[in-house]
């Protein structure tokens, strides 16, 4: 309902990124995890998808928290519950996912607060969402022609597709 969420669907734009579930790990809202994180997220992604629906949208998975207090936002949460469910949206709308949970797991002297990156960490983001804008992203199906290939499947690999074939050439 917010005027920044209108003034961005109103853009329209080719490329989204979205940040969620930090704050979902907050002992207040994890009482939504099971019902309507997953629903809202895809709304939400949906809502984009109407106004464009030719947009590339990028999902982060959220950063560590570093937190003692496991009724604020807790780390085990984000990790076991809100990663999980965060790649398989990113499955269910083939939306694409960079994993800012790993790039900063084990380092809690990029949180100065436990909770936050630093600038220092900030830059790590930024740095990383540029590399993903300006790389030519090439589609998985692009990369190997399994025309010939047998017994295709695809499955959800942690939000990625999986696919698993037999090869009968190579070349």
């Amino acid at each position: 309902k917010s005027d920044e969420y209108q003034e961005a669907l109103e853009f329209a734009p080719d490329v989204v990124y979205i940040k969620l579930g930090t704050n979902d790990s907050k002992q207040q809202n994890r009482i939504y995890l099971d019902s309507d994180f997953e629903n809202d997220y895809k709304e939400l992604i949906q809502s984009f998808k109407e106004k464009n629906n030719e947009v590339r949208v990028v999902l982060l998975l959220p950063v560590p928290s570093f937190l003692n207090d496991s009724t604020s936002i807790w780390n085990p949460i984000i990790k076991n519950k809100i990663i999980p469910l965060t790649q398989k949206v990113a499955f269910d709308t083939k939306s694409e996912v960079i994993d800012l949970y790993q790039l900063f797991a084990g380092e809690p002297n990029m949180f100065p607060d436990t909770i936050h990156p630093s600038s220092l960490g900030a830059t790590r983001i930024a740095k990383r969402v540029y590399e993903d804008v300006v790389l030519n992203v090439v589609d998985s199906q692009q990369r190997f022609d399994i025309s010939k290939a047998e017994d295709v499947k695809t499955s959800n690999f942690h939000g990625f597709i999986k696919t698993d074939f037999n090869c009968l050439t190579f070349l």
